[in-house]
């Protein structure tokens, strides 16, 4: 994949903690995990491939040159090997999923809209609303005692009920 061996700088490097640097790699750490940074072309590659899902097609997007459908395919699938690559492939498609989540004020927001309407789903639309901002209060009231062994010993008188 690479040739040479990996020289850890063991001084402190000199834009930021948690920063090493290897020979002709930069592995760095992002929210706590390990990341072999890639160039500009394979960060193309990575982009296109998560919004196509076709490597052969995203490795011509990303500007690498192929004299063949076939040589692009051989060739993009020797990139989707490269670790960087995947991490950075499985980073993107994580962000993309995130995205389309709504958060809290989107669901507000269209709850809204639906609560200005009327009917059912109006009032069901309110409901949830109010759950949301916690405007309703379920109380549950939780009492006595049950302890193993009590519970062993009615079993038990159960099962000698049921002998006799």
């Amino acid at each position: 994949m690479y040739g040479g061996s990996l020289k850890l700088r063991t001084s402190a490097p000199p834009f930021g903690e948690g920063v090493a640097i290897f020979q002709r790699r930069l592995l760095y750490l992002a929210n706590g995990k390990a990341v072999i940074a890639v160039n500009r072309k394979q960060e193309m590659f990575c982009e296109e491939f998560v919004k196509s899902g076709n490597a052969a097609e995203a490795y011509k997007l990303a500007g690498y040159k192929a004299s063949s459908a076939k040589s692009a395919a051989n060739s993009a699938s020797r990139l989707l090997e490269n670790v960087g690559i995947c991490s950075r492939i499985a980073e993107l498609r994580e962000k993309a999923a995130d995205a389309q989540i709504l958060d809290a004020k989107q669901r507000r927001i269209i709850l809204s809209d639906i609560a200005k309407a009327k009917g059912q789903d109006a009032v069901r639309a309110l409901d949830v609303l109010n759950k949301m901002d916690g405007l309703y209060i379920n109380k549950v009231e939780v009492s006595g005692e049950i302890g193993i062994v009590d519970a062993l010993k009615r079993a038990r008188e159960r099962l000698q009920n049921a002998k006799e």
